[in-house]
């Protein structure tokens, strides 16, 4: 059983890429990646993708596509489509890991 959902996942990503690259205070962006992960509750993976995280500020954020947003006042613009690859590929490993390998068969003797 996971501990955490990719949306959990998700929205830590998209913390710790805001506060690598633009610092401030941690706990600053609580509410904002508070209302991420609420936003992204019911949402699709799939859907996802050309997506990304705008904040207004630090205590919101919209889900929106890159390519057909405007924007009209400062805003901090965090694309998911590294997030979701990220996720993606490493959950690809992680269910080829769970298979178990086939086993080298010795060639079969009949028997006569």
């Amino acid at each position: 059983m996971a501990l955490y959902s990719w949306q959990d996942l998700i929205s830590l990503r998209v913390f710790g890429e805001v506060f690598r690259v633009f610092g401030g205070r941690a706990s600053g962006w609580a509410t904002g990646i508070a209302d991420l992960r609420q936003k992204l509750d019911g949402q699709f993976f799939p859907n996802l993708w050309g997506q990304a995280a705008l904040f207004a500020s630090q205590h919101s954020v919209e889900l929106v596509n890159l390519r057909s947003t405007s924007l009209h006042a400062a805003a901090l613009v965090v694309p998911l489509d590294p997030h979701l690859a990220y996720l993606a590929n490493h959950a690809a490993e992680n269910e080829l890991e769970k298979q178990m390998p086939l086993p080298l068969l010795a060639p079969m003797r009949t028997m006569r």
